[in-house]
């Protein structure tokens, strides 16, 4: 499974140095009290869920094999809901990520593309609230 996100800048969450991505996901409702379900089959666990403000929360979920971790957000001001993210998880296997996440319901694109020798094997894939992401297969050493 993925085990990488792209992050755009550093940021540091309660006492936890490691990067964080600021390409929140957005959703249509509140962050929610669970997991949101995409990120439950990939793989990813609750990082950070810290309050702030008047009832808000910081919510990181992070991949199962380390890298940066995202930022769940509510939408806020051009920042909406259903929109591509330009996040990037990286794969070692993305054939068998995209099979899997397609079993198991999380709406893919309907095939992989590129894989050529000049563009890296990779698929798009959306959360429950139509949020695009990325897979792309890892380069090689």
């Amino acid at each position: 499974m993925p085990r990488t996100a792209s992050a755009s800048e550093d940021v540091s969450v309660a006492a936890d140095p490691r990067p964080a991505s600021l390409s929140p996901l957005e959703f249509a409702s509140p962050v929610p009290d669970t997991l949101e379900p995409v990120f439950e089959k990939l793989g990813f666990t609750l990082s950070a869920d810290v309050p702030y403000g008047e009832g808000d929360r910081w919510v990181e979920v992070s991949p199962p094999d380390g890298g940066a971790a995202i930022a769940l957000s509510t939408g806020m001001g051009e920042f909406q809901p259903g929109r591509e993210t330009g996040i990037a998880l990286t794969s070692a296997d993305p054939k068998a990520d995209y099979e899997e996440l397609k079993i198991n319901g999380v709406a893919v694109d309907e095939e992989l593309m590129g894989g050529d020798g000049v563009v890296p094997l990779l698929f798009m894939f959306r959360d429950g609230d139509g949020n695009g992401l990325m897979i792309v297969e890892e380069a090689a050493d």
